[in-house]
Formats: structure tokens, C-alpha cells, sequence
């Protein structure tokens, strides 16, 4: 796919988009819906380079959010959250089966996925991530609960909690993910504010208030600069953040559209939500956000990067000066809101983007951004 984007229909509501990750140089996508119709079955779907449908997946359940495993030995294990036809909040290992056969099911024959163990709880479950680390000290999964984090020991056949961090009652809850620069510190982001917890004290080792007006909706680490962060909310910005220094945010991005802005009262029922954003995993001078006006942005952040981005000038220096930070482009292939995004993890220049209406869209960074990083 060059110059050109790839799109694919679910037909069902989704999402969550994430890639499998794995020593394969085959770039596989999964996606995953949640749709309440039981005349339209949940699925996860995997799909190929291109988004062809690989393979179709039962989920008996609306999937209210899935992760695949981060670690290249467990490449198709999968968790998925939901509440059970039991109506109990459950989180759930699986293994995806026959990956490699070639002989692909459809979303009419979905074929079944095998379970090792789930876990359900009394209290709402909004979403479970892996641990990337694979010396984890244990803690293998982390979930975002109602009102606490709890990281998970995963044996053979079940999960045992490892440890239960507090966060209060009666709060909104976005983003969770794992410090890939420390694997006793996981963040979450708790009303407005940004929270990182090690886990070895079970206290606060970082935080941010007033992040975002409203509610912070997603949080992601910088690969490559430990403690550098970036997050997007209800204001309809990405901001950028060092979390050893919490008062002010490095650098702060407003691409999404809203209608106006004139206070904090007016403007928020009418601001566009940044649901998700994503650093690029191999080149951090890349960042993905996408929103509720059916966009998704990519982002330049080179003075904030690990490796940024010059260009020679006469007048100045031998260094060079820094070609500054952008917008390169905006992706308005979607007619709905725009939960996910997910980079590619055999093909770090490719991402595929989801919308409520279950339309996936796969697109890649401009030739020109490409070429100015690796040259």
C-alpha cells in the first residue's frame, strides 16, 4: 500500500484496533467490536498488511477492550475486558488459534479462540493491558477497576491479584498503561489528572493535576526518553509532559476541531475529545492522536525527542537547527468518531485507525517525514 489508504468494514461497532507484535516480518492488525445486537455476534478480526480478513474470532460478548500480548514468545495471546452474559465484569486470556492457516475463516463461520483463564470481579472492569516487561517481577497484568489498579500474576490456568492501588470512588478513568523504562511503575489517568504508581510501595511515585480540562482519555510513554509522556482529553488537546516536572506540559497540540472555545463552562460539551494517542515505537519524533471529529493526526515532536530532527543552515551552526514542531498531516478518511490508533510493529511507517462505525483504515507516514528522519 503506497500513497494510498486501505480501508476495511466491519459492520459492527468497534473500538479498539492494536497489532500483533511478534518476530514475523507478516504486519497482522487485530480489531475488535462491541456491538450489542445478538443479530450481529462480537468478533475479533484479524487482518493482514493490506486489511484483508485473515481470520474471524468469536467473542460472545461486546468487547469493551482488548491488548495483545507485547512480548514476541506469546504473539497471538490476547486479553480481552467485557462483562459476561452473566453480567459479570470479566477480563479473559486467550490464544488465537490457526494463525498461519491459510485456510481464513469469515465473519459469518467465525472460528473459536481458546481460553486460559478468566477472571471476573464485582466491580466495573474498564480495560487490561500486558506488562511489556518480560522479567515482570510477577506482575504480568495490570486492569483499571472502578476505583483502584490491581496488577496480576498469570499462571497456568488462572490470575492472582499481586497488588491493589486506590485511586477513589466516583471518578472517570481513561488511559492505563505500563512504564516501558520501569517495570514496578504503571499511570493511569483519573479524572483530570495523570497518575504514575510504583508498585513496590503501592504509592504515588509521579503525578499531574489538571492535566486536561474535564477528563484525561489516554495516556502513552515516549520509547525512548524514560519519564516523557504525551496525553490527550476532553479539550481536544495532546499535550506532552516530563513527569518529574508536573507543573507545566512541555509542549501542547491543538489539531482537533471544536466549535469554540470562549470559557471553560461553554466549551466543553462542545469540544471533540482526543481519544487515543500513540507514540510511534521506533522513531519517537512520530505521534498519532485521534478524536471525535473523525480525525487522526500525526504529529511532529523532534524538540522533544530523542534524536531531533535538523536541518543544516548557513547561518547557523554546524548542529544545525531543529525543522520544529507540526502537524504533517491530518487522515479524514473516517465518518464517526475515532476511538484507536495502532502503529505497525513489523512496519513501523504504517498505522491502522478504527471509528465507532467499524470502518478500519490503514495509512502511512508521508515519504517526505519518512526519509527526513532516517537520512
Amino acid at each position: 500500500m503506497f500513497g494510498q489508504a486501505a480501508s476495511y468494514e466491519a459492520k459492527r461497532i468497534t473500538r479498539c484496533v492494536d497489532a500483533i507484535h511478534g518476530e514475523s516480518d507478516q504486519q497482522r492488525f487485530v480489531i475488535g467490536t462491541c456491538s450489542p445486537s445478538t443479530k450481529k455476534p462480537n468478533q475479533l478480526h484479524l487482518l493482514d498488511a493490506n486489511l484483508g480478513l485473515l481470520r474471524a474470532y468469536s467473542h460472545a460478548s461486546p468487547l469493551q477492550h482488548f491488548a495483545t500480548c507485547p512480548l514476541p514468545q506469546r504473539a497471538h495471546s490476547i486479553l480481552t475486558t467485557f462483562t459476561s452474559e452473566r453480567n459479570e465484569p470479566t477480563f479473559a486470556l486467550w490464544k488465537l488459534e490457526n494463525v498461519e492457516d491459510p485456510a481464513a475463516t469469515t465473519a459469518d463461520a467465525p472460528a473459536p479462540m481458546t481460553l486460559t483463564t478468566q477472571t471476573t470481579m464485582e466491580s466495573p472492569i474498564y480495560k487490561t493491558i500486558w506488562n511489556p516487561h518480560e522479567d515482570n517481577g510477577g506482575a504480568a497484568i495490570a486492569s483499571l477497576n472502578a476505583s483502584s489498579v490491581i496488577t496480576w500474576a498469570q499462571t497456568n490456568d488462572s490470575c492472582k491479584d499481586v497488588t491493589k492501588l486506590q485511586i477513589g470512588d466516583g471518578v472517570q478513568l481513561g488511559g492505563l498503561t505500563w512504564d516501558p523504562h520501569h517495570r514496578h511503575q504503571v499511570t493511569a489517568t483519573v479524572d483530570d489528572a495523570i497518575q504514575s504508581w510504583d508498585l513496590r510501595s503501592g504509592k504515588v511515585a509521579h503525578g499531574i493535576t489538571e492535566a486536561h480540562l474535564a477528563c484525561v482519555r489516554d495516556v502513552d510513554y515516549n520509547p525512548n526518553k524514560p519519564y516523557y509522556i504525551a496525553s490527550g482529553g476532553d479539550d481536544g488537546k495532546v499535550k506532552f509532559w516530563d513527569l518529574r516536572k508536573p507543573q507545566a506540559a512541555l509542549l501542547t497540540l491543538a489539531g482537533h476541531s471544536h466549535w469554540y472555545t470562549a470559557s471553560r463552562e461553554s466549551c466543553l460539551d462542545r469540544l471533540h475529545r482526543v481519544w487515543c494517542v500513540k507514540y510511534n515505537r521506533f522513531h519517537d519524533q512520530l505521534v498519532l492522536s485521534s478524536s471525535s471529529d473523525s480525525v487522526v493526526n500525526l504529529w511532529r515532536v523532534s524538540s522533544i525527542s530523542s534524536a531531533p530532527l535538523l536541518e543544516m543552515d548557513d547561518s547557523e551552526s554546524e548542529a544545525g537547527v531543529d525543522v520544529g514542531d507540526a502537524k504533517i498531516k491530518s487522515y479524514e478518511e473516517h465518518e464517526d468518531s475515532v476511538y484507536s490508533v495502532a502503529w505497525g510493529s513489523a512496519d513501523s511507517w504504517l498505522f491502522a485507525s478504527v471509528s465507532y462505525s467499524g470502518r478500519v483504515v490503514l495509512n502511512q507516514v508521508p515519504s517526505t517525514e519518512k526519509y527526513r528522519i532516517l537520512l
